[in-house]
């Protein structure tokens, strides 16, 4: 599994999808942006007349706390929802922009959706406060926990975690390499104001997504697969 071939792949996933998948990526920051507003500018309205606190003001730290929960869970969701459209496209399978709200079709697939971003938080919150480093290993291992959703309906929450565990054995820092290799890329955006998002954005996330399918492919291979 070279670094290489699997961004080689996955350009040639996008060909032909550029347009489309750029405007899905648009749609979805909308949505977080209007979820990362919706919830907090009508409480700093009701407790200042403003939307927009001065550098000295906040809310109550209950109503802060439950906009922080709530706005995590509403956006790992729709991460979620990203995730399912990119591994449709590197599946060359139907998709749409209604695959965003994937888990807020269903009340079983909402439920099982947070109750995954819940425990993976935890559960990596809990390895931080241990060492920063196992931290950032854990939150590795848990990376493919979305995909596993989407191809396992009815799998458990812990079962997927546990898998995405299983499947990234041996394949961490491949992945964290992966990540690594886009680094250059940051240059391009700052360089061109933000407008090399539109060709990164797209290129970064499918090349994840290809990942997971050649990480699913290797683990089938080698273990028995639960799938």
């Amino acid at each position: 599994m070279r670094i290489s071939s699997i961004k080689r792949t996955a350009k040639d996933r996008l060909s032909g999808n550029w347009g489309k998948t750029i405007l899905f990526l648009i749609v979805n920051a909308i949505v977080l942006g209007i979820i990362n507003n919706v919830f907090e500018k009508p409480v700093n309205y009701y407790y200042f007349g403003k939307f927009i606190l001065g550098r000295y003001e906040s809310i109550p730290m209950g109503y802060t706390i439950v906009i922080y929960i709530v706005t995590t869970i509403l956006t790992a969701l729709i991460g979620y929802g990203l995730i399912t459209y990119f591994i449709k496209l590197v599946r060359d399978e139907e998709r749409s922009f209604s695959d965003l709200f994937y888990y807020f079709k269903s009340g079983q697939q909402f439920i099982r959706a947070t109750l995954t971003t819940i425990l993976v938080t935890v559960f990596t919150l809990l390895w931080l406060l241990l060492f920063i480093i196992p931290g950032i290993i854990k939150s590795l291992a848990y990376s493919q926990v979305g995909y596993i959703l989407k191809d396992n309906p009815e799998m458990r929450p812990l079962d997927a975690i546990t898998l995405s565990r299983r499947m990234m054995d041996g394949y961490k820092w491949k992945f964290f390499l992966l990540s690594l290799s886009f680094i250059g890329w940051l240059l391009v955006i700052i360089i061109t104001l933000g407008l090399g998002l539109l060709y990164v954005a797209p290129y970064y996330t499918t090349t994840q997504a290809q990942f997971y399918e050649e990480v699913k492919a290797a683990y089938e291979e080698n273990e028995e697969t639960i799938f």
